[in-house]
């Protein structure tokens, strides 16, 4: 950890991702993961559990990409014989995230920021929550 003044600098890397999930192997996407939920949350709106938002949803990714068959989005397509069936591939909705663990958990991070802010101590817009582009 990286003290920056009186606040710790919170870093995600790979090895934590490898520590959570073994069956996670592919490094250079486990890095593309782990810069991709960097980028997609605000620091500043995630306070404390910026961390713990920027585990869950890099694990979150990486599980989807290197573990297909932990996730399954709505059926499309089915056949009988032969058995056959396909998925629709989903976006970053809460109904994907939904599929697996991290993602339920990066929710209840994200909605609990949504509380947070609309209850908090004053100190932050009033009117920002879900639909606030900075809360993913």
């Amino acid at each position: 950890m990286v003290w920056r003044g009186a606040l710790a600098v919170v870093t995600v890397t790979t090895a934590d991702l490898l520590a959570l999930n073994s069956d996670l192997t592919d490094n250079a996407v486990l890095q593309h993961y782990v810069d991709t939920a960097e980028t997609v949350l605000d620091e500043d709106l995630w306070g404390t559990k910026y961390g713990s938002g920027w585990l869950t949803l890099a694990m979150h990714m990486a599980v989807c990409k290197q573990t297909p068959s932990a996730v399954g989005g709505p059926v499309t397509a089915r056949a009988i014989d032969k058995i056959s069936e396909s998925y629709a591939a989903a976006g970053f909705t809460d109904a994907e995230l939904g599929q697996t663990t991290w993602g339920r958990d990066h929710m209840m991070l994200r909605d609990s920021l949504a509380t947070q802010v609309a209850y908090g101590t004053g100190t932050t817009q009033p009117d920002w929550g879900l639909d606030d582009e900075r809360v993913h």
